[in-house]
């Protein structure tokens, strides 16, 4: 059974994928994302390894790509969202 953090790590690989053949379907570069996103590089490199970013950087990347928000592999539970004044995390990934 996987632990809550590996978890956590086979959404966001899941997620990526997601996105990266979006950006395929369309022949887009990282640099094209990152114009049509608004987010740099560096951000975008993170989204594309799967690293952890604000759920709100995938609504907008996937956005950017057409798709919507379920551009992401998460649940309804999963996807409760903190408010932005508490940086709009992902409240589920972490309760204990």
């Amino acid at each position: 059974m996987a632990t809550t953090i590996e978890k956590q790590a086979q959404i966001r690989l899941a997620r990526a994928e997601i996105i990266r053949e979006a950006m395929e379907k369309k022949s887009w570069t990282k640099l094209k994302l990152g114009q049509a996103s608004g987010y740099e590089e560096r951000t975008n490199r993170k989204v594309l390894k799967g690293d952890p970013v604000r759920i709100q950087t995938i609504i907008d990347v996937c956005q950017a790509l057409g798709r919507e928000a379920g551009c992401s592999t998460l649940d309804e539970e999963e996807m409760e969202v903190a408010g932005p004044r508490y940086g709009g995390y992902v409240r589920k990934l972490y309760k204990l």
